[in-house]
């Protein structure tokens, strides 16, 4: 397969193959370097993994244009606070998933419109040519906590690797999809060391990250994650099984750092059970995504809201500006 492209609003848009996203490994540097195609947003983190490029294309909105509403960067478990980026980020309206934060952002982002919305995961999907066949899907994608400028992850890396090493032969070999920030910070390097293949979906502001990421996640009989993350619904939503390592996770604020909106608490009682829910229901081996998995997917992505290509637009529309119309200055997180 040579490639694929759309035509939306502002021509033809092309995507990355599976191919390309293999080659793509070569070079794990040159991956990792920040890309700014397709950015046009005011708000420079909606354009992180993709996820504005994503709205828009499937939208048939015009790249050109910038979301006047903050996107969520991925799927968040705490249910008592909201990320403080995104509630002071000078825009009209918040995009809300999953549906527990949305009575949040209401009580929080005074002023502005709340919209609840599908994941763009949903989205990026309905974009996605998946090339790999399940029956020729082979071994285990394993994707460790990542760390962030801002965040610092903790887990036992040693154990990981024991857990990894024995893993049953039908589910070998294993690939470690590495975060791009880590292998800025050469923590990838203990897994190369016991011998596994590292690959990297590619630096946040790379519009190929997520299609590049599906096309990793598809070539695999499983993903496996250590610690609740994004990925794991992910591997979900596209139909690859996925679990849960037994290895616990902490994150840790860097020093000066305020993520959320308040201090204090990030879970109430409800959100605790919740995340045990979610471990329970990943903990288990299968070859196949199941009944369970699957509804809490639909309801951690709020798939229930996935629209037509029509229905996004009516849906963005009011969000959304020509880059004309808008100050030039940027505005970062």
């Amino acid at each position: 397969m040579l490639g694929y492209s759309y035509l939306n609003g502002s021509g033809v848009v092309r995507m990355i193959t599976l191919q390309q996203a293999l080659d793509d490994q070569r070079d794990l540097n040159k991956l990792i370097q920040p890309r700014f195609e397709y950015h046009h947003e005011i708000y420079r983190p909606n354009d992180n993994y993709g996820f504005a490029f994503i709205l828009k294309t499937y939208a048939d909105l015009p790249l050109d244009c910038a979301i006047m509403a903050a996107i969520p960067h991925g799927i968040y478990l705490m249910d008592k606070v909201v990320p403080k980026s995104e509630l002071d980020a000078p825009l009209k309206a918040i995009l809300s998933y999953p549906p527990y934060l949305t009575p949040l952002w209401k009580k929080y982002a005074k002023g502005k419109s709340v919209i609840p919305i599908a994941s763009p995961i949903h989205y990026a999907l309905k974009l996605f040519k998946n090339e790999v066949d399940a029956m020729n899907r082979k071994g285990t994608l394993f994707i460790p906590p990542h760390n962030t400028a801002a965040v610092k992850a903790k887990y036992d890396i040693d154990c990981a690797i024991r857990i990894l090493k024995t893993l049953p032969n039908e589910q070998q070999p294993v690939t470690v999809c590495v975060h791009w920030y880590d292998l800025t910070q050469d923590l990838h390097q203990p897994y190369l060391d016991a011998g596994f293949n590292v690959v990297c979906a590619g630096h946040m502001t790379d519009v190929d990250h997520l299609f590049r990421w599906l096309h990793i996640a598809s070539m695999h009989k499983q993903v496996l994650c250590c610690g609740i993350g994004s990925s794991l619904f992910y591997a979900s939503a596209m139909g690859v099984p996925c679990r849960l390592l037994k290895e616990p996770v902490t994150y840790e604020p860097l020093p000066n750092i305020q993520l959320n909106n308040k201090a204090g608490k990030e879970y109430t009682v409800a959100g605790m059970a919740r995340i045990n829910n979610i471990q329970r229901t990943f903990s288990r081996c299968s070859d196949q995504v199941t009944a369970e998995q699957t509804e809490m997917t639909r309801y951690m992505t709020q798939a229930d809201l996935i629209q037509s290509p029509d229905q996004l637009k009516r849906m963005l529309l009011p969000v959304v500006k020509n880059r004309s119309s808008i100050n030039q200055n940027k505005i970062s997180a």
